[in-house]
């Protein structure tokens, strides 16, 4: 079944084509598969702020990181989105995907 892949950068949905969308969700499945007691992701919502705040929801239970994986996630996702254009000054960015 595809994915509904979303992504918000500072409270603006920014258009994805299917190589953009499927890089996106390949590189949050990797980081949240290396998360200990994680499984598939039927649906996600990952949320970070320029303040280095991550917040990570799989199936809806709140997935607790520490401050390590909190800061490698954010390092790693805010590096792939600010190579996207209209991405510049990341104050805050969401990830949705759903099954």
């Amino acid at each position: 079944m595809a994915k509904q892949v979303n992504l918000i950068v500072n409270g603006d949905a920014v258009e994805m084509n299917p190589f953009v969308r499927t890089f996106v969700e390949q590189v949050v499945n990797g980081a949240v598969g290396a998360l200990r007691g994680t499984g598939q992701i039927d649906n996600l919502d990952l949320s970070m702020t320029n303040g280095q705040q991550v917040n990570l929801t799989l199936n809806n239970a709140q997935v607790p990181l520490s401050p390590f994986a909190g800061k490698i996630i954010y390092s790693t996702i805010v590096g792939m989105v600010s190579s996207l254009k209209d991405t510049c000054g990341i104050e805050s960015l969401k990830i949705l995907i759903k099954c």
